[in-house]
C-alpha cells in the first residue's frame, strides 16, 4: 500500500503493510530473523476521535478508555498478537529498562522506558509522538527489546543499557543482535536550546559533534537523535550492517504519524504571527495545559456517573474556601500576568532577585512559577508573586553592559605607567566597544594600596568571559612592568633593650 509518507531518502527502511484495514510500518531486517512480529502504527485505522484520532493506543493522553482498548485489539490483530499478551511502559524519560517475564503479560510497568524479554508469545509495546523507539531482536538467543529514546534517553544512552542488559540477562552477544531505529523526529525538525546541546557534549565524543548537531543564527542547534542513536549502537557492539536507521520523520509526516512538536505548534504559530514575546507564549501554553487538565478531570467525573451540574454547585458554594486556600497560587498567577504586562524581564534574561539572592537565566514563565537557570546548570523555581512584591535586578535588559574593575597597586609604583598600561590593553582588546568611553582612574587611596578604577562597556553576552579574562591579563602586564599589586601585611619591628 502506499500512506502517502514523505521519506527523507529513497533507502528502503521500511515496508508499508495493512492488515484489516489497519495501516502499519515494518522492517525486513526484522522480519528477516523469523522470530519476532512486530510494526510501528499510524494515525490511521482506530476510533479515537478529536486530537487522538484515529488509532491512539495511549491510555494516559486522556483518550477514551473504551476507544483505546478497541485500538490497541485493532493494532493486536494486525501485526499477528493477542492483546491480552501486550505489555506496556509508563515513560518518564528514565533509562530505566525492565526485564519482562512470563508472569508480566499485560503488565504497565512505572517509570520504565524500555523493555526487554526472551519469553515466547509476549508482546513490548512502548508509546512515541517523536521520540526514537529502539528495537532489538537476538535471533540466535531469541530475545527482543524495545526501548523508547527521547533526546533525555539519547544522553543516558537507553540503547546501551538495553543491550547490556541483553548481554547480562540472556548472554547476547551485541555481533548477533538486529537493530531498529524508528520514526522519529529528525534533524531539520528538531531544534533544541543550548542547555540540551551541552549535555550532548558531556555524553559524547567531541570528534562526533558535527555530525550530531550544529548552530544556527538565533543561538539554537538542530539535533540529530538518528545519529546520536546510531552511533550509540555502535559503541555497544552491533554491527554497522545489523543496524536499519529511520528515514521517516514523525514531523514532516503529521497527518500519518503522531508527532507532538507538530501539536504544539498550532499555538505557537499564531503567537508567531501576532510577534508575541517568548514569555506570553509560555504562559499561555502552561494555561491551557492546566485548563485540559481540568477539563479532563471534569469529563472522568462525568464519565463515571456523576451529575456534573451538582459537582459545579458544590464548587460554587466551596468558591470562598477554595478561594482562601488558593490565595498564595491566585497571587502568584496575579503575578505572573503582571509580569507579561510591565515585562521587568523576559525569557533569556539575566535577573537578580535582590532579597533572596536568587540569580540566573529566565527559561519559563508559566501561570504559576518563573524558572531560571543558573550558571552551573541549576533550575531555580521562583513563585511570580515573589518576583513582583521584591525588587529585580535585570542585569541584560539592555544589549551593552558595563564592566567595572578594582586593580590596588603599590604606593610606590608609577601611577601614570600603571594607568598606561591598563588603558592600552583595554584598547587592543577586541570584546571592548570602542565608541564607548573607556575609563582607567584612581578610585582610593586605601592603607595598603592605591586602588584604579577600570570601566569599560562590552556586549551582554561577552561580560563574564571579558571580565575575568581581563583580570588575568591586567596581572601578568602589571608583573611584566614591574608593577607591585600589594597585599595587607603587619611589620613588627623589635626594639632592643640595652
Amino acid at each position: 500500500m502506499n500512506l502517502g509518507l514523505h521519506y527523507k531518502n529513497k533507502d528502503h527502511i521500511f515496508d508499508e503493510k495493512e492488515v484489516n484495514g489497519v495501516p502499519f510500518l515494518s522492517y525486513p531486517m526484522l522480519e528477516e530473523t523469523g522470530i519476532v512480529n512486530h510494526g510501528f502504527s499510524t494515525r490511521l485505522g482506530g476510533v479515537s476521535k478529536g486530537c487522538w484520532a484515529t488509532m491512539n493506543i495511549s491510555t494516559t493522553r486522556g483518550d477514551d478508555p473504551e476507544d483505546v482498548r478497541e485500538n490497541q485489539r485493532r493494532i493486536a490483530g494486525a501485526i499477528g498478537v493477542q492483546p491480552e499478551d501486550m505489555t506496556f511502559t509508563n515513560q518518564t524519560h528514565t533509562t530505566n529498562v525492565a526485564v519482562v517475564k512470563a508472569g508480566d503479560r499485560g503488565k504497565r510497568f512505572q517509570e520504565t522506558d524500555g523493555m526487554i524479554t526472551d519469553v515466547p508469545g509476549i508482546c513490548l509495546v512502548t508509546f512515541y509522538a517523536d521520540c526514537v523507539p529502539l528495537y532489538f531482536v537476538d535471533p540466535v538467543k531469541k530475545a527482543i527489546g524495545l526501548s523508547h529514546s527521547g533526546w533525555r534517553g539519547t544522553v543516558g544512552k537507553i540503547g546501551k543499557v538495553t543491550i547490556e542488559l541483553m548481554q547480562k540477562t540472556y548472554g547476547s552477544d551485541p555481533e548477533d543482535i538486529i537493530a531498529a531505529i524508528g520514526p522519529s523526529i529528525c534533524r531539520d525538525c528538531y531544534e533544541v536550546s543550548g542547555d540540551v546541546i551541552q549535555q550532548f557534549r558531556e555524553s559524547f565524543d567531541e570528534a562526533y559533534w558535527p555530525e550530531l548537531f550544529y548552530k544556527k543564527e538565533n543561538g539554537k542547534y538542530q539535533l540529530d537523535l538518528w545519529r546520536a542513536n546510531e552511533r550509540i549502537f555502535t559503541e555497544a557492539g552491533i554491527r554497522e550492517d545489523h543496524i536499519a536507521v529511520t528515514n521517516v520523520c514523525t514531523h514532516c509526516n503529521p497527518d500519518i504519524l503522531f508527532s507532538h512538536r507538530t501539536t504544539g505548534k498550532i499555538v505557537r504559530r499564531s503567537f508567531e504571527r501576532s510577534g508575541a514575546d517568548k514569555g506570553v507564549e509560555q504562559f499561555v501554553d502552561s494555561l491551557l495545559k492546566y485548563g485540559l487538565y481540568a477539563l479532563l478531570v471534569f469529563s472522568l467525573i462525568s464519565s463515571l456517573g456523576f451529575d456534573t451540574t451538582s459537582v459545579a454547585a458544590v464548587l460554587a458554594s466551596g468558591g470562598v474556601a477554595i478561594g482562601l486556600a488558593l490565595q498564595g497560587s491566585l497571587s502568584n498567577f496575579a503575578g505572573g500576568v503582571l509580569i507579561l504586562l510591565l515585562k521587568p524581564f523576559v525569557v533569556g534574561d539575566y535577573i537578580i532577585e535582590d532579597t533572596n539572592g536568587k540569580e540566573g537565566t529566565v527559561k519559563e514563565i508559566q501561570i504559576f512559577y518563573t524558572k531560571l537557570s543558573t550558571i552551573d546548570n541549576k533550575t531555580i523555581v521562583i513563585p511570580n508573586g515573589m518576583l513582583t512584591n521584591n525588587s529585580i535586578t535585570n542585569a541584560t535588559a539592555k544589549d551593552e553592559r558595563q564592566l567595572d574593575l578594582r586593580v590596588g597597586i603599590s604606593y610606590d609604583a608609577d601611577i601614570r605607567q600603571a594607568k598606561s598600561v591598563i588603558e592600552n590593553l583595554l584598547i587592543k582588546d577586541e570584546c571592548i566597544i570602542k565608541n564607548e568611553q573607556i575609563n582607567v582612574f584612581v578610585h582610593e587611596l586605601a592603607d595598603n594600596a592605591v586602588v584604579l578604577g577600570i570601566r569599560a562597556w562590552v556586549k551582554n553576552e561577552e561580560y563574564w568571559e571579558t571580565r575575568w579574562r581581563l583580570l588575568e591579563e591586567i596581572k601578568l602586564l602589571l608583573d611584566e612592568n614591574g608593577i607591585e599589586i600589594p597585599y595587607p601585611q603587619m611589620t613588627v619591628h623589635m626594639q632592643k633593650n640595652t
